[in-house]
């Protein structure tokens, strides 16, 4: 069933309310999505399952979109009450539903201005990592181990960590990388610094 109020466009996104299919109903319950969160969802097909009063029917979606549940199965749900926004399918929404979904395609990882890449899983504590044209830049974290370091003048182990950042002259200037470098290296060091 395709009701006709169930949709209202914000933005670049579809909110999707819940229906109201008769004149006394008043609210109903989710019984089931027929969509998984982050999942691409066709005009038309079914979305989810209500149950009021009266029945159980299936919904249809109202357009075509990522889907982003709001209310999870069980919830009783007054009508015209969002209950999942379909986001319209632009190239980043693909691509975080198929990252979300472990399906990541290789041009999926192209055309972005910076990467992080990390050999730690292999045992390298350092190295020098290479600029994938047309990026500005790329950091390399090396794995964390355990090293002696001086902390008040005594000799300490503390797990320690590298990191490497190459860039292009071309587009940045070395101080603001090495203040760049900084900052991640006092956010490693004091991760709740983020929430200041």
């Amino acid at each position: 069933m395709t009701p006709d109020t169930n949709l209202t466009e914000t933005g670049n996104n579809y909110q999707v309310v819940m229906p109201k299919l008769g004149l006394t109903m008043t609210e109903a319950t989710i019984v089931e999505w027929c969509k998984q969160d982050g999942e691409q969802v066709e005009k038309g097909e079914t979305l989810f399952v209500i149950e009021s009063e009266k029945s159980t029917l299936e919904i249809e979606s109202p357009a075509t979109g990522v889907l982003q549940i709001l209310v999870p199965v069980g919830e009783t749900v007054p009508v015209h009450q969002p209950i999942a926004i379909l986001a319209h399918e632009t190239r980043n929404t693909k691509h975080k539903a198929r990252a979300l979904a472990g399906r990541s395609l290789p041009d999926d990882l192209s055309g972005g201005t910076f990467t992080i890449t990390n050999l730690g899983l292999f045992e390298i504590d350092a190295f020098t990592p290479i600029i994938n044209p047309p990026e500005s830049a790329i950091l390399g974290v090396g794995r964390i181990i355990a090293k002696p370091v001086a902390v008040d003048r005594q000799v300490v182990v503390r797990d320690m960590l590298a990191l490497s950042l190459s860039f292009d002259h071309r587009l940045i200037d070395g101080a603001p990388a090495a203040r760049f470098l900084q900052r991640i290296k006092q956010l490693v060091e004091r991760p709740f610094a983020l929430a200041i």
